[in-house]
């Protein structure tokens, strides 16, 4: 994910903030930085849905999690379905979404994201329609990518949390998913230690020594 400024943009910078706190596992911080965007949402728009639809989710508000996944979805289904079939597994159950995972899949495959959001999507795709040999291929492929020094944590930490929702879901088949999801938790923590980098350790201090003496200066010669 390319890092971008937002061009001193403020709401760029609350969604940017939300999303922060949302992979930190803070979503009530988070929808109080999106309370601009609410009022927007209300009004048919804004910028941020996926974040609202998200921090909706995570905090059990079903019915805005599917209305902002709706939005996002009308205004580009392939971008929006993801959000839909979450909101939607989460509410409803595993087995209610999955018309939803399988109309992304025709949508994944007309995409030309190149990897490794593709990647990304058919791992999640694969987790929601309970296909575990597709899921593997795809995250043994993934899970080799991220070892790459190009790879971002706020995707692996994106890809975590939406695969989170998938367990969580009713009905979900926690017993295959869970272990799936714990690798990629595994491959999100060591990129963020990667990019943390060793904590410097105190470099020891040699021991004090007593102070030498000063050198005794010689004494005058008797004037004769």
């Amino acid at each position: 994910m390319p890092v971008e400024t937002g061009g001193g943009d403020p709401s760029w910078a609350r969604r940017t903030t939300a999303d922060v706190h949302l992979w930190c596992g803070r979503p009530g911080l988070a929808l109080a930085q999106l309370a601009a965007e609410e009022a927007e949402l209300a009004d048919g728009g804004s910028d941020a849905v996926e974040a609202l639809s998200k921090a909706y989710r995570v905090t059990g508000r079903w019915a805005r999690a599917r209305s902002a996944a709706l939005t996002a979805y009308e205004a580009d289904e392939a971008g929006g379905l993801q959000l839909l079939a979450l909101a939607v597994g989460g509410a409803e159950g595993a087995a209610a979404a999955r018309p939803l995972w399988r109309r992304a899949v025709h949508l994944a495959r007309g995409s030309d994201e190149p990897s490794p959001w593709h990647d990304y999507l058919y791992v999640l795709i694969a987790a929601g329609l309970a296909d575990w040999t597709a899921l593997d291929a795809r995250l043994a492929r993934l899970l080799a990518l991220a070892e790459a020094p190009t790879t971002h944590w706020a995707d692996l930490a994106e890809l975590a949390d939406d695969l989170t929702a998938l367990l969580h879901a009713p009905g979900a088949d926690r017993a295959r998913l869970g272990p799936r999801l714990a690798r990629v938790i595994a491959a999100r923590d060591a990129v963020r230690a990667r990019y943390a980098g060793p904590q410097p350790q105190p470099q020891p201090q040699p021991p004090l020594s007593e102070p030498e003496s000063a050198p005794e200066l010689p004494r005058p010669e008797a004037q004769g």
